[in-house]
C-alpha cells in the first residue's frame, strides 16, 4: 500500500520515515538532491580485451554537489571516446520526454543513461568523456587488454589489420516510407501529454482508468473483455508509478490494443 502526505515540501535533506513490519522496526531514507552539478560515469567492466570483440558498457547519472541522483535532471549528453576503442551508440543523446509519439529516439528519458563502446585491435587506455550544458563532465578510464592466445596446434589463423579497412557510412539522404498500413482510423485515441490518475480506495486504479478512457474516446465499447484486459494493464502501469501515467507507456497499450484489439 502506499501512504500519501499532503502538503509536505521538497526540499534538500534526507526524508526518512520508521515503521514496524511483522514486529521488527524498520528504517527507510532517501537523499534528497540538490541542483544538477556533473555527471559520473560507470562501467561494466574496467577492462575489456583488444580485438574488436570486447565490449563495455558505460552508465552516466547526474549528480548533485555531494554526489546523490538527481531524478529528472534530462539535458543533452555528448559521448566521446579516446584511445583504443570506438563508440557503438550515438554520440549525441537528446531527451525523449516530448517526443510522444515518434518514431525515432535515443530510448533516453532520464539518467542513468547507457551506452556502448567496442576495443580496436590494440591495447592500451581508453578514456570515455560526457558532457552536458552546465555540468562538470564525467571521466572514466578503462583499459584494453590483449586477449589470451588461444592458437590451436595445426590450425592457422591470421591476425586481422585495420590497415586499410575502412567505417560503414550511411546514407544520410535516405528516408523512411511506410509501404502500406492499416488505415488511420483507432479506436482509442493516444494522448501526447504525461497525465495523474488518482487511486479509488479499496478499489485501485482501474475506475479512475476507466474514467479517463470514457471521457476521451465517446462511442468506445467498455463492455469486452479486451477493454476490461486494458484497463486491468494500464491500471499496473498506475501502481508502478503511483498514479503517473506516462505518455509513452499509455500509447505502446493503446497501438496493441488498436492494432490488434487486446494487449501483451
Amino acid at each position: 500500500h502506499s501512504v500519501t502526505f499532503e502538503g509536505v515540501p521538497v526540499e534538500r535533506g534526507v526524508l526518512a520515515a520508521d515503521g514496524m513490519r511483522n514486529g521488527i522496526r524498520v528504517h527507510r531514507e532517501v537523499q534528497m538532491p540538490g541542483e544538477p552539478a556533473a555527471i559520473e560515469l560507470t562501467a561494466s567492466s574496467g577492462t575489456i580485451p583488444a580485438g574488436r570483440n570486447g565490449i563495455a558498457t558505460i552508465s552516466a547519472s547526474i549528480v548533485d554537489s555531494d554526489g546523490v541522483h538527481v531524478m529528472g535532471a534530462n539535458p543533452p549528453l555528448t559521448w566521446k571516446v579516446d584511445g583504443a576503442a570506438t563508440l557503438v551508440g550515438p554520440p549525441t543523446y537528446e531527451t525523449d520526454t516530448d517526443k510522444d509519439g515518434s518514431q525515432c529516439g535515443d530510448m533516453y528519458i532520464d539518467t542513468p543513461v547507457s551506452n556502448v563502446i567496442r576495443t580496436t585491435e590494440r591495447n592500451g587506455p581508453i578514456l570515455v568523456t560526457v558532457s552536458a550544458p552546465g555540468l562538470r563532465p564525467g571521466r572514466l578510464t578503462l583499459t584494453s587488454v590483449a586477449p589470451a592466445v588461444d592458437e590451436v596446434a595445426g590450425i592457422s589463423e591470421p591476425r586481422l589489420s585495420d590497415a586499410g579497412r575502412r567505417k560503414i557510412t550511411r546514407d544520410v539522404s535516405f528516408r523512411a516510407v511506410v509501404a502500406s498500413a492499416n488505415g488511420d482510423e483507432t479506436k482509442i485515441a493516444e494522448i501526447s501529454q504525461d497525465y495523474d490518475i488518482r487511486e479509488t480506495p479499496g478499489k485501485g486504479y482501474e475506475p479512475g482508468v476507466r474514467e479517463f478512457l470514457l471521457e476521451r474516446n465517446a462511442g468506445i465499447d467498455s463492455s469486452t473483455p479486451q477493454f476490461r484486459s486494458l484497463v486491468s494493464q494500464l491500471a499496473g502501469v498506475l501502481e508502478r508509478t503511483h498514479g503517473h501515467m506516462i505518455a509513452d507507456d499509455y500509447n505502446f497499450l493503446i497501438r496493441q490494443f488498436n492494432r490488434t484489439g487486446k494487449t501483451e
